[in-house]
């Protein structure tokens, strides 16, 4: 999946506190709505809005527990953890940097981003198909078989006729990451470039809000990009996914794209430029969802360094006190001595 940062490119270390969480718990119910719309040719509702999605969440979660909207997170959390591992043998193998940030620019860093970038296209169809998947009770590695069995139906075997070889997938796949990578980090080096703060809150919650903004416009602008290589990925897997039109069934995937050039021009003559944004409203509740929860974390922050620096205030007072009250001690102690009279022998 387009994940909170591009594969290869680790989120901010604070950013809410565990990237973990938030990509599998809290974003992923987002992207699998999402992912269902974009993939459905035949849908009649585009659900550009996050209003439209709210009768279809209630109807999936009714029909089929809230657990629907976290399908593939055991997945998911299998290939994030073999994304981490290859990320770390191809860092150390061929000495380039095992993460992109900010500063990540230069002929190495374009390397490494290329082969993150082509790496994650296996990982891609491993964790891809589970999104949308139903079925009783999947296994936790019931990716890996299906991505490995894919794997070597495309390399060994014979492939289906109308399923795309993982190799002619290869090339829109790296360069949709590759594009997601360059407009995010552009983005979050301009916004880092223009910071200019000093206190604890600054240091943090800029960090955080750069890195939402950075990921929010290179997924808004790519967005149609990831329309046509996820309808590609599916294309022949026999995949069964949500009516997002009810929430009430199920439909399979049914196309027949000649490749990248005949699904854009499909998509644009059959559904208008409309069909390359659906699901987009599951995109914008998600980021809303994130910047209530982002907000509400810099009001928590504020209210605990208001308590610290009113604590500390209030004992630097009294210590002062404390310190003026023994001088006029001393004062007082030292005036009655020299008053005394002196007692003669």
């Amino acid at each position: 999946m387009v994940k909170f940062s591009a594969v290869g490119i680790p989120p901010p270390s604070n950013y809410m506190s565990n990237p973990l969480l938030v990509e599998n718990f809290l974003s992923l119910p987002f992207v699998v709505l999402r992912r269902q719309c974009q993939v459905n040719a035949v849908a009649i509702r585009c659900h550009r809005t996050p209003f439209t999605l709210a009768p279809i969440v209630y109807n999936l979660q009714l029909n089929q527990g809230v657990h629907c909207l976290w399908k593939g997170v055991s997945s998911s959390i299998v290939t994030r953890g073999l994304d981490i591992l290859l990320d770390t043998v191809l860092a150390d193998l061929l000495g380039l940097p095992r993460f992109l940030g900010v500063n990540s620019r230069g002929k190495a860093a374009f390397i490494a981003t290329f082969l993150f970038s082509g790496r994650s296209v296996v990982l891609q169809l491993m964790l891809f198909t589970s999104l949308f998947a139903v079925r009783g009770k999947p296994g936790i590695f019931d990716c890996l078989s299906e991505g490995l069995s894919r794997l070597s139906a495309d390399l060994l075997g014979q492939c289906d006729s109308r399923r795309f070889n993982v190799c002619y997938l290869a090339l829109p796949s790296v360069l949709h990451r590759l594009s997601n990578y360059l407009m995010f980090n552009e983005a979050l080096f301009s916004h880092a470039m223009l910071r200019r703060y000093r206190s604890k809150f600054d240091k943090f919650f800029p960090e955080v809000f750069t890195a939402f903004t950075s990921n929010l416009l290179a997924e808004a602008i790519l967005y149609p990009v990831g329309t046509v290589v996820y309808r590609l990925y599916l294309q022949g897997s026999r995949v069964i996914i949500d009516n997002m039109d009810n929430g009430t069934s199920v439909v399979p995937i049914n196309t027949c794209y000649q490749g990248v050039i005949d699904c854009v021009r499909t998509i644009y003559d059959q559904e208008g430029v409309k069909g390359f944004y659906k699901g987009f409203g599951a995109l914008v509740l998600q980021y809303m969802i994130h910047l209530a929860l982002v907000h509400g974390l810099r009001k928590i922050f504020l209210h605990l360094e208001r308590n610290k620096s009113s604590n500390s205030v209030e004992e630097s007072t009294r210590d002062v006190f404390s310190a003026f009250s023994d001088a006029r001690s001393l004062q007082s102690s030292s005036h009655h001595f020299f008053d005394r009279p002196a007692v003669l022998k």
